[in-house]
């Protein structure tokens, strides 16, 4: 853990730890889901590989599809590939091409669901700027007994760097919740 108070001076929001092989990670401040359709993760520093984002008690205002939209000079909305499954009582598989889809189609996700859980990406080729992502989130159902397990796994080649990323509803506004954003 050497290094992390000598690379945090003087910084007022985030953390950056400085490994001894040139390796940084960098810790964003959490961004609360409470409302808006979309939160953003902007200014990702250049030449980033590896991003983990995290979901805290992510609620929403009504049933909808929730999805991660990867940017560099704009979002890019078209050419992912990604299947999304769930362990609800049919187990839904969902083919998606406009984003990685967190959880499926829009009755998976209702007003009533947190979402709390992990999304990982990684830079799989460096020169066409080649994304892979996965994740599993945990929908808690607030006023009964039907909670899912989601998991999810695509890939997208972006135009430019990786600059943003947005996690994004279909439809209706975030109410509840935040989200934190780890990379290196």
């Amino acid at each position: 853990m050497s290094g992390i108070i000598a690379s945090n001076a003087g910084r007022s929001s985030g953390l950056v730890k400085t490994g001894s092989s040139g390796d940084s990670w960098n810790y964003k401040s959490e961004v609360a889901t409470t409302s808006g359709s979309s939160q953003e993760f902007t200014s990702i520093s250049s030449g980033v590989r590896h991003v983990w984002i995290t979901l805290r008690e992510v609620g929403n205002s009504t049933d909808a599809e929730v999805r991660i939209i990867l940017g560099d000079d704009g979002y890019e909305n078209t050419g992912y590939r990604c299947v999304a499954s769930s362990t609800s009582e049919d187990g839904i598989f969902v083919d998606v091409t406009d984003g990685f889809c967190l959880v499926g189609r829009d009755t998976r996700y209702d007003t009533n669901m947190r979402l709390t859980g992990m999304v990982e990406l990684v830079r799989n080729d460096d020169s066409n700027h080649q994304w892979t992502c996965w994740g599993m989130v945990h929908a808690h159902h607030q006023t009964g007994s039907s909670d899912t397990f989601h998991s999810f796994c695509g890939t997208k080649q972006l135009s430019d760097e990786l600059a943003k990323i947005k996690l994004e509803l279909s439809t209706g506004n975030f109410d509840t919740g935040s989200m934190i954003m780890h990379s290196e």
